[in-house]
């Protein structure tokens, strides 16, 4: 017997006009990178700045562990804006 597995996929509408449905408001995801705004040294930094913008717009709230900003060779304290409401950045002390 196959068992079925409940879809919590917002309908066409809602996906088209970005409303998030009340069933996933409160979702939540940890990300670890350790490229993320302010860090302007990567391409990899993109990747998981458009992960958590794609996310926030379907109702996910993150939390990033990532470096702290004086391990970063390049940093672009505007890319700070461009994180996403919500968001909860953690700076974890690391070690070299």
């Amino acid at each position: 017997m196959r068992s079925e597995m409940k879809r919590d996929f917002p309908d066409s509408a809602s996906a088209l006009t970005g409303a998030v449905p009340a069933s996933t408001a409160s979702r939540k995801l940890l990300v670890v990178a350790f490229h993320y705004p302010p860090d302007s040294s990567s391409t990899g930094v993109l990747r998981t700045l458009k992960f958590t913008q794609h996310l926030y717009k379907h109702g996910w709230q993150s939390h990033v562990i990532t470096a702290p900003e004086t391990l970063y060779r390049s940093v672009d304290p505007n890319s700070l804006d461009t994180i996403p409401r919500g968001t909860t950045v953690h700076r974890a002390t690391t070690f070299d």
